[in-house]
């Protein structure tokens, strides 16, 4: 038992997430350890896209409306947020998935 998760729920839901990740990957016909990479590194550039038209969006729309302007920025950072937790847990799990695999190395 733990204190951080005592009743071991965020564990059971990270298992959960990890099976379905790599089901799907192995669905797409993703098994080799350069395709899983790749496709990292895509979702890497496509998460940095996003995050610079969140960014260029919440400018312009500041600019535009400058008395809302706290409200804008606030729901940019938070979608920038929710885009950075993302792409680290997919960065975790892919991780573990090349870890699993025998390769031992984390994207």
């Amino acid at each position: 038992m733990s204190l951080d998760d005592p009743f071991g729920r965020l564990r059971q839901r990270d298992e959960a997430a990890y099976q379905q990740m790599r089901d799907r990957l192995r669905d797409a016909g993703l098994t080799e350890p350069a395709t899983i990479e790749a496709v990292f590194r895509r979702a890497r550039r496509n998460a940095l896209l996003f995050a610079g038209a969140v960014a260029l969006t919440a400018l312009m729309l500041s600019v535009l409306a400058p008395r809302f302007a706290p409200l804008i920025l606030a729901a940019a950072a938070l979608a920038l947020a929710m885009a950075i937790k993302a792409i680290l847990q997919s960065r975790r799990l892919l991780g573990r998935l090349l870890a699993d695999s025998g390769v031992g190395s984390a994207p």
